[in-house]
């Protein structure tokens, strides 16, 4: 009895064994003959940039505010806006009226000073004669108001000259206008320089730094700029302002102007670079899958930074490597892939369409001999 209950129990292991062998062979044969088809890319070796575009505004880099002391009527205007002049250059001409103050008219005593010989006569003739009775005081006469001459009011121009080089701005008043003291008659805007204004978040700000310079592109043209100044505060929507200087020396840049300001940094030096949608990451592991003999091999790979584009990694990869950069989640180790590159395949159209053009020449040039 006890032999038969082995007999069985060694056919049934049996069995299981030739239906594992039989699955694993199957997986195998279907491994061996499902293709999934990829794109790749290059595995390059190199520096990790960083690049970040910003947009602003371009402003003079300083504005000279001309005011006049005196309120008064434009009588004279030198300039007009777009002049440009120099510290010291007269601008215009400002008439003021300033009220001249009373001033009270001299009035004669009323009696004479006595003279010093008399006064002194006086005094013996009174220390001779005996003490009389003393008369009783008479009332102070009330004193007389002053009078005033009438003022003449006085009339003074002002010569207004520029407290700075600069091009006229900002300038609307005409000559025979009143000019208030409370506003500038005009600006003087040094465009030597340019001002771009731009804003930015907390985030792309610890990027830069006062003095770094960036590359500026104005009307198609690009520039060499560098960080002015950075707001350590953000203002009311949360951004920061940074200010970065242009050279204008020869006056092509307006203010008011767009702006585009590119700010390179090196994350990683020298270090293998692939594609960011090469990686895949889970929570044990990263890892990418290079193609070698018409196969995917999955590589581990570490992650030193990532952008957007690329990222810089370390693992077993060379420069040469081809790296999946589509279909690479339907991978396993070791299946077979059918690489169809979009760019492959536009060079196949290119060349096919090469070769017609040549037959097409070929026959014209044909049917032109035999004509």
């Amino acid at each position: 009895m006890k032999k038969r209950i082995m007999l069985l129990l060694f056919i049934s292991f049996l069995l299981i064994l030739s239906a594992c062998g039989n699955s694993e062979e199957e997986t195998e044969k279907e491994t061996k003959h499902t293709v999934i088809p990829v794109e790749t890319a290059n595995v390059k070796q190199g520096d990790l940039i960083a690049e970040k575009v910003l947009f602003g505004q371009t402003q003079p880099i300083k504005q000279t505010p001309v005011l006049v002391s005196q309120p008064g009527e434009l009588i004279k205007l030198e300039v007009s806006n777009d002049d440009n002049v120099k510290k010291g250059d007269p601008l215009a001409v400002i008439e003021s009226t300033i009220p001249a103050q009373a001033q009270p008219i001299e009035q004669a005593p009323a009696q004479a000073a006595e003279l010093p010989e008399e006064a002194s006569q006086n005094s013996a003739q009174t220390d001779q004669q005996p003490k009389q009775q003393e008369q009783p005081q008479q009332p102070e006469q009330p004193e007389q108001p002053a009078e005033f001459e009438e003022p003449e009011d006085e009339i003074v121009e002002e010569t207004i000259e520029a407290p700075s080089k600069g091009k006229v701005a900002s300038l609307s008043q005409e000559t025979g206008s009143f000019v208030s003291s409370d506003a500038p008659l005009m600006m003087l805007a040094n465009l030597d320089k340019i001002k771009v204004r731009i804003t930015t978040t907390q985030q792309t700000r610890t990027l830069f730094k006062k003095g770094q310079e960036v590359a500026v592109e104005i009307d198609h043209e690009t520039y060499s700029g560098k960080i002015l100044a950075i707001d350590p505060l953000p203002n009311e929507n949360g951004e920061y302002v940074l200010d970065v200087s242009v050279d204008n020396e020869n006056g092509k840049i307006n203010p008011g102007e767009a702006a585009e300001v590119t700010l390179e940094k090196t994350l990683q030096e020298d270090e293998l670079i692939v594609p960011s949608e090469a990686v895949i990451t889970t929570d044990e592991e990263s890892y990418v899958y290079i193609i070698k003999d018409s196969r995917a091999k999955k590589i581990n790979v570490e992650i030193l930074e990532t952008q957007t584009e690329e990222t810089a990694v370390k693992g077993q990869l060379k420069k040469e490597n081809k790296v999946v950069i589509k279909g690479q989640t339907l991978l396993s180790n070791n299946i077979n892939v059918d690489v169809k590159n979009a760019k492959d395949k536009d060079k196949k159209e290119e060349d096919k369409k090469e070769e017609d053009k040549k037959e097409e020449d070929k026959e014209d040039e044909k049917d032109g001999n035999e004509s």
